[in-house]
This record gives C-alpha cells, sequence and structure tokens, in this order.
C-alpha cells in the first residue's frame, strides 16, 4: 500500500493536473463486488489507487477543446505511468470511469483495451471537433 501511495503522489509532482494531481485512494466495499470475475462472495472489494479528477464532457455539457486536449494528455501520461510500471513489476491495473471499467493495462498487452476503447475514441472526437489532432 506504501508503494501505490508513493507511486500516486510521485505522478502528481511529474506533471500539470486540469483539475488537480491524482489522490490516493483505499476503499473496501463489503457489499459490491463490481462483477469481479472470481471474487469470493465474503470477499470484500478493495480498490488501491489513484483518482484523477476530470471535467464532464457528457451532454449537455460540452468543454472547450483546450481543456478536453489537456484532459486527454493526463490521462495518457497516467496510462504510460501505469504501462512502465506494470512492465518493470507485472503489476495489473483496472481503469474505471464513474464506476465502470473503462480498460486495463498489464504487462502482456500494456494499456492496448484503454488505447482502443478510450484513448483513440477520445483523439477522434477531438480532432473532429477541432479539424486537427489533439
Amino acid at each position: 500500500m506504501a508503494e501505490v501511495k508513493r507511486l500516486v503522489a510521485r505522478m502528481g509532482a511529474s506533471a500539470t493536473w486540469v483539475i488537480g494531481p491524482p489522490e490516493f485512494i483505499l476503499e473496501v466495499d463489503d457489499d459490491d463486488r463490481l462483477g469481479v470475475v472470481g471474487a469470493e462472495q465474503d470477499e470484500p472489494l478493495v480498490i488501491l489507487g489513484g483518482l484523477l479528477r476530470l471535467y464532464s464532457a457528457r451532454r449537455p455539457l460540452e468543454l472547450p477543446a483546450e481543456v478536453d486536449q489537456a484532459q486527454l494528455r493526463s490521462v495518457e501520461a497516467v496510462v504510460s505511468e501505469l504501462e512502465f510500471i506494470s512492465e518493470m513489476t507485472g503489476a495489473e491495473f483496472a481503469l474505471l470511469f464513474h464506476g465502470e471499467t473503462v480498460g486495463f493495462v498489464d504487462a502482456s498487452e500494456g494499456g492496448r483495451s484503454l488505447r482502443l476503447g478510450l484513448l483513440d475514441p477520445w483523439r477522434k472526437a477531438l480532432e473532429d471537433k477541432t479539424g486537427a489532432p489533439p
């Protein structure tokens, strides 16, 4: 747990963030397993990691392109850091957005699922919005 806390602090100090740096989180939920495959019924769900706050771009809200681009860069920086850590340690990470899993980072695939399912579509939407690559 201390290693994860140090990682989150190091990431927070390594860049400029739109709302604020990632925050360390440790949550234990005895009631909700979030559909974790292989979780025993009597095991609590433990979420250990970091929280990166983002502005919502859900309709009817529309973020200015500069803010949306900065948020994309922030998320890409987090994914890159997690890919590096996963490659070095073999650790696996799940990324959630509003409580929903949006992808994984692991040593074998890196952040491929995140790139295909989140980052690439986000980048394309920004390009469509601005007419230029983010």
